[in-house]
């Protein structure tokens, strides 16, 4: 975002948003609308252990919570070749001619929502096709590029397993954030900086589930673990759904045991 460690300092002229994608939803939360006052009629504080928790546990779909969580890495590489695609659309260029004239440069990092469930921040940049040594074409602005996001968000999804007669199948929530990048250098508490999304950036890249939902740092070695556990309910939900669903064959690789400490996800970084 700012050059160095041979990237020129000048890429902070080249376009560049920062992206927040959301999960899709599996039932009301308690939450802090700006109404003020949650679905429950309580207006939360900030801090309030109810937040992100479901409103009605009993039909809160938990197995579809913890299998976007698993199946949440796989939309990275999904929703970067319709990015592609998509940039090209607008600039008029075919796939192949694209890679002759721009390439897209991003850092993604995975952050869990009060109600455990994974979203992503990216980074995403317009380069010439050299990478960041390059300025971008003309044509590649921060509005193609944010026009050419908020298409790939709606058609990015990725087909989930046929599990008890259901099929499963994920795709963005609805809620999408992009706000173009600006240098370091502005001043306006309006403008978000390059330097503000690299901490943030840096911040979640080392965060796990165990800061951020108040789960696990290390994977459980058996189910009765799970009656121990000094984490709040929800949590231990979906802990112990992602352990039971590790148990079925057709969602092996998934490793859902192993990653059931972190709520069925497993990758945090991704550039």
């Amino acid at each position: 975002m700012t050059g160095g460690k041979g990237t020129p300092e000048t890429v902070d002229t080249h376009s560049r948003v920062f992206a927040t994608f959301t999960a899709p939803s599996f039932g009301p939360v308690h939450n802090r609308p700006s109404s003020g006052r949650c679905r429950c009629g309580v207006a939360h504080p900030t801090n309030a252990p109810a937040l992100g928790s479901p409103l009605d546990p009993e039909r809160y779909d938990y197995e579809a919570a913890v299998l976007w969580n698993g199946h949440a890495g796989k939309f990275g590489a999904r929703f970067t070749i319709l990015l592609r695609r998509a940039v090209a659309r607008r600039a008029g260029l075919t796939q192949r001619e694209f890679r002759e004239h721009a390439r897209i440069s991003f850092g993604k990092v995975a952050e869990y929502q009060k109600r455990s469930a994974i979203h992503f921040h990216a980074a995403i940049r317009l380069d010439g096709p050299e990478g960041g040594s390059q300025l971008p074409p003309a044509w590649a602005t921060a509005e193609l590029l944010g026009d050419a996001i908020r298409d790939a968000t709606r058609r990015t999804d990725i087909p989930g397993p046929h599990l008890d007669g259901r099929d499963h199948r994920f795709a963005f929530g609805r809620q999408l954030d992009i706000r173009a990048l600006r240098s370091a250098d502005f001043t306006n508490a309006a403008q978000l900086t390059d330097r503000a999304v690299a901490v943030y950036i840096a911040k979640y890249a080392t965060k796990g589930a165990e800061t951020a939902t108040g789960t696990l740092d290390r994977p459980l070695k058996l189910l009765a673990e799970i009656a121990t556990l000094d984490v709040p309910e929800h949590a231990r939900h979906l802990i112990r759904t992602a352990w039971i669903l590790g148990a079925r064959p057709e969602l092996a690789e998934l490793r859902l045991r192993v990653w059931a400490h972190m709520l069925g996800f497993r990758g945090h970084f991704q550039a």
